[in-house]
């Protein structure tokens, strides 16, 4: 019994410590003034008129769901030969990772810490000479952060011009969800909310801009999900390991009656026991789940020297999932033990309320959700209906026992006892599958990331040897090394950032014979009225294989839909032709 709640605590520790780390690393790559960020508000033509009419309907208490906005410029320009996303950012807007902004003189820059550009430096960008006020490890490598106006001066944008307007919005929901967030690492990611609208606005949540860390997230909750199973197969041995306690103290008790102690009295006497039982496993578990996110990080970085940064601290977070499960198991599978030994045997009709609510769940799970929780709780609870059945497959495999003929007195006896206690047998026969269905569960869950990480190598590093330097005609190179003997390919490739509905889109484009079609899963060329659409992309503008797309009064077929592979942008691929 111990070493199941032990084993069951420990697993729990380790889940959220190694998915604390890796949600920590996410937040570090996430750009700064996007973390309290929750949408972002798109309009075609967008203009400052457009923001201060927003901002002023906030203000008069028409909006109470927003808490806060900000105006965002963002384009694409060529500094010294490499290109950069210029990012313009209100400093006044209440916004705290921006409040530095508001210092920066005109004209000056922001870059990211290992840039290459010192403090002081003068820089062309077009036409201007822009200065960088300072380096900071905050900024995304290729990125300039500076405000709104200096923005719109690199750009060359009017100054009424703006890309969209990011917006932090609370609800009791969100803050619910954000809760649970801290104690259960990426369970934002099983909850479909509502999507929150705006009548005159196209809205987008962060998780379509950051589309890396809502996979993350699904990852995290997938993960702690099934990690938690191991929670229920120790509630299963427990409860199997109390019914054999009982027993064993079943004189004792029938004595305790006869002199009067009430039934009440001894059920507490019996939780206190498994209280400190379970007390003591959740120390241990946490002391063992805290080693085993250390080995794990250890093991997942390549690194074995003694300087390697461990898992976090134990939070109160953790301690409390830690004592609460190990408690909550022991109290509860040691309450159920009693009351069957009590009572000789649970009621008919407590077994069909418990069907009733367990079929409930798998429906629900399935119809009333579309999230990763509703299907968890779908998944959990036929777990627990195949548990049910256990019983009355161990009761029809007796009839078979007698038979068994042949071999020595001792196999009889083995195998018939395996089937001849069903009501004893079938909880642990029970623990033992759902354990390895969770197991199975995970490695195909592991195998399935796997498979489709190495299918997005096998796209995105197909060539040999890559020559990148944006900014500059690599015509003439091309032309050089599909002279050489020892190349057999070159394929150029190009890009331009283009919008479609308000939204930045990056519009890719090389020569897309049958060869290059193939890496996005077209068996043909693509023709010159044709384009390929990421995943990303045709989801926001809901379209589909087969559709259309007007870029620019031209109309283009989508001739087929790829995998994005997590990109940060939406893709739109096109002949070099078009």
């Amino acid at each position: 019994m111990f070493v199941g709640v032990m084993l069951g605590v420990s697993s729990i520790v380790a889940v959220h410590q190694i998915s604390m780390r890796v949600v920590a690393g996410l937040e570090e790559v996430t750009p700064r003034y996007f973390r309290s960020v929750s949408h972002l508000l798109e309009k075609t033509d967008l203009t400052m008129e457009d923001y201060f009419d927003l901002r002023a309907s906030w203000r008069s208490g028409k909006l109470p769901e927003i808490v806060g906005m900000m105006p965002l410029i963002e384009g694409q320009m060529i500094v010294d030969a490499s290109s950069y996303s210029i990012v313009g950012l209100d400093g006044l807007s209440g916004v705290s990772e921006v409040l530095g902004l508001a210092f920066l003189a005109p004209g000056e820059l922001v870059v990211a810490g290992q840039s290459g550009y010192v403090e002081g430096q003068s820089i062309q960008i077009g036409a201007g000479e822009f200065t960088i006020a300072f380096s900071h490890e905050s900024v995304p490598g290729g990125v300039m952060l500076t405000d709104i106006g200096t923005a719109q001066e690199v750009l060359g944008w009017n100054d009424n011009a703006l890309s969209r307007i990011a917006v932090m919005t609370r609800s009791p929901p969100i803050d619910l969800i954000a809760w649970a967030d801290r104690l259960l690492p990426g369970f934002s990611a099983g909850v479909v909310l509502d999507e929150w609208a705006l009548p005159g606005w196209r809205v987008r949540s962060m998780a379509s801009e950051l589309p890396s860390l809502a996979f993350a997230r699904s990852v995290l909750f997938n993960l702690g999900a099934l990690g938690s199973l191991a929670l229920v197969v120790a509630w299963l041995l427990v409860y199997q390991v109390s019914v054999i306690w009982l027993r064993r103290r079943q004189q004792t008790l029938q004595r305790l009656r006869q002199m009067g102690v009430r039934e009440s009295e001894l059920l507490i006497g019996f939780l206190v026991s498994l209280l400190g039982l379970g007390v003591l496993a959740s120390g241990v578990g946490i002391g063992v789940g805290q080693l085993l996110a250390n080995l794990l990080a250890r093991s997942a970085s390549g690194y074995s020297g003694a300087e390697l940064s461990m898992a976090p601290d134990i939070e109160r977070w953790v301690l409390i999932k830690a004592v609460g499960s190990a408690i909550g198991v022991c109290l509860v599978g040691g309450w159920l033990a009693f009351m069957k030994e009590s009572r000789g045997s649970v009621s008919v009709r407590l077994q069909w309320l418990l069907v009733v609510i367990l079929l409930a769940s798998c429906l629900s799970g399935v119809l009333i959700s579309d999230s990763l929780l509703g299907g968890f709780i779908s998944i959990g609870a036929a777990s627990l209906l195949v548990l049910l059945g256990v019983r009355p497959l161990l009761e029809w495999l007796r009839g078979f026992s007698r038979r068994l003929g042949g071999g020595s007195l001792l196999r009889k006896v083995g195998l018939r006892e395996l089937v001849w206690y069903p009501g004893d047998l079938a909880i642990a026969v029970g623990a033992l599958a759902l354990a390895l269905a969770t197991s199975i569960a995970i490695a195909l869950m592991v195998d399935s990331f796997r498979q489709d990480f190495q299918q997005m190598l096998d796209r995105r590093l197909v060539q040999d040897v890559f020559v990148v330097a944006e900014g500059r005609d690599l015509s003439e190179l091309a032309v050089q090394l599909a002279s050489r003997p020892d190349v057999q390919r070159v394929q150029s490739y190009g890009r331009i950032d283009t919008r479609i509905d308000g939204r930045r889109v990056a519009l890719g484009y090389t020569r897309f014979d049958e060869r290059e079609s193939k890496r996005y899963g077209l068996d043909r060329a693509l023709g010159r009225d044709e384009c390929l659409l990421s995943e990303r992309l045709a989801r926001d503008i809901g379209v589909s294989a087969g559709g259309s797309l007007e870029l620019d009064e031209v109309e283009f077929t989508i001739a087929g839909i790829f995998a994005g592979f997590g990109d940060t942008e939406p893709r739109l691929l096109m002949d070099q032709e078009s």
